[in-house]
């Protein structure tokens, strides 16, 4: 009996210790095989809501949100190696296992680094326009270390105020997605952030670079490009280029589709992921 309550303090210690030091929220939706949905920088879970809604008959759904984002308590140390390690220790918190991971944006960048460890528990993995490598795509002849936190872009955001902040976002979403609507719901989680976050949690993510780390990774993988510029042949060739150490995985294009996929082509986006977690 004694060891019994000794094991039940325990074990109620590691999740209180979790959930105070995790930078992530959880929202968990549906039954079945557990499903983890990974939005992009600066949304919040609610992003995959139309998704999650039809996955939900048949699965566990868990919803992740950032810290710094839709007013989830931000992280004084590194962002993104906080939100990292949170989102996998809540998987092993959950005892969760054969995990289908859906990632968007940034979300895709975790997904990928989960399939490394704990490899045991990601069983698949829906990266959605995201490249191992983004730092490539922003800055010519990239280098890590061309790449500084104290810069002076990072400081103009800091110091940028929010009307021309506004501003910014609303140009950024324009060329993210084509429902006007949405393209308000994305400025507006944008204006939420807290704005360390943003500019800082952005510069860890330039400074990540996972090309080699794709040669160690087994889980089947399902890419989903889109994009109107420069051409569809332009874009699948930068996502085979980036992806060349992958071996196990599918590369799609979404056709018709901006960076928000789940918006600009909720059903086609419906079918793939669902046809690929059904698969054998």
């Amino acid at each position: 009996m004694k060891r019994f309550i000794f094991a039940l303090l325990f074990t109620s210690l590691v999740v209180l210790a979790f959930a105070q030091k995790s930078a992530i929220r959880v929202e968990v939706t549906g039954k079945g095989s557990p499903l983890v949905f990974l939005p992009g920088f600066g949304c919040p879970g609610s992003v995959w809501n139309q998704m999650v809604e039809i996955l939900k008959k048949d699965h566990e759904c868990h919803v992740v949100t950032y810290a710094g984002f839709d007013g989830v308590q931000p992280v004084d140390t590194l962002w993104f190696s906080s939100v990292e390690q949170s989102i996998g220790q809540y998987i092993s918190a959950r005892h969760l296992e054969n995990v289908t991971v859906v990632g968007h944006s940034i979300g895709g960048t975790f997904g990928l680094m989960l399939c490394t460890e704990p490899r045991n528990q990601v069983k698949k993995l829906v990266v959605v326009e995201m490249l191992p490598c983004i730092g490539m795509m922003m800055i010519p002849d990239y280098k890590p270390e061309y790449i500084t936190f104290d810069n002076p872009y990072n400081q103009k955001l800091l110091a940028m105020n929010t009307p021309d902040f506004k501003s910014m976002q609303k140009q950024m979403a324009a060329n993210m997605c084509s429902d006007t609507t949405r393209q308000r719901q994305i400025v507006d989680w944008m204006m939420m952030a807290n704005r360390k976050t943003y500019v800082y949690g952005y510069t860890e993510l330039l400074l990540t670079d996972l090309r080699e780390t794709l040669k160690t990774i087994q889980q089947p993988v399902l890419i989903l490009a889109a994009g109107k510029y420069p051409t569809k042949e332009q874009i699948l060739k930068i996502y085979e280029d980036q992806y060349l150490n992958l071996k196990n995985k599918n590369l799609k294009f979404v056709d018709n589709s901006a960076h928000f996929v789940m918006y600009d082509q909720p059903q086609k986006l419906s079918e793939e992921l669902t046809n690929f977690i059904n698969a054998e």
